[in-house]
């Protein structure tokens, strides 16, 4: 059984959500999750896990509003695994918002596909990284 107490976050992580945060964006996770397929967790540890996740987050005072997961093998045909777009594009229709004003950050190569695959801005970042890198895109893209 997952233990809540095991979840650890890269340093800066819940610093750059905070920061998303207080700067009015929409902070989603597209993640995924092929051990609910292979058998290794259920979907309900899964959701345990995300709850503990948000929690820890709105504790530090961020907020994640919505969290989409693809929970196939990567062998099955799917449009919702990374670094297929389907996530990604379920994101922005769930937000209503254009590609243009969406940026999304990834920790591998297949997240940044899938989010130019979506037509999306799209940058590997992890930790405080993603605080740094949104700043410079809130500059270039005059966002408030």
């Amino acid at each position: 059984m997952w233990d809540p107490k095991m979840l650890e976050f890269l340093p800066g992580a819940l610093e750059s959500i905070k920061f998303a945060s207080e700067n009015n964006f929409n902070i989603a996770i597209a993640t995924n999750q092929s051990g609910i397929d292979r058998g290794l967790f259920s979907i309900e540890d899964f959701l345990n896990f995300t709850q503990a996740l948000v929690w820890i987050v709105n504790k530090n005072g961020g907020r994640i509003d919505w969290v989409a997961a693809c929970p196939h093998l990567p062998e099955r045909i799917c449009d919702c695994r990374k670094p297929k777009p389907g996530l990604i594009e379920a994101l922005l229709r769930k937000f209503e918002c254009s590609k243009e004003n969406a940026i999304f950050f990834g920790n591998a190569e297949s997240d940044v596909e899938a989010g130019n695959s979506a037509g999306v801005h799209s940058d590997i970042a992890v930790g405080g990284d993603i605080k740094d890198k949104l700043r410079k895109w809130m500059a270039l893209n005059d966002h408030n």
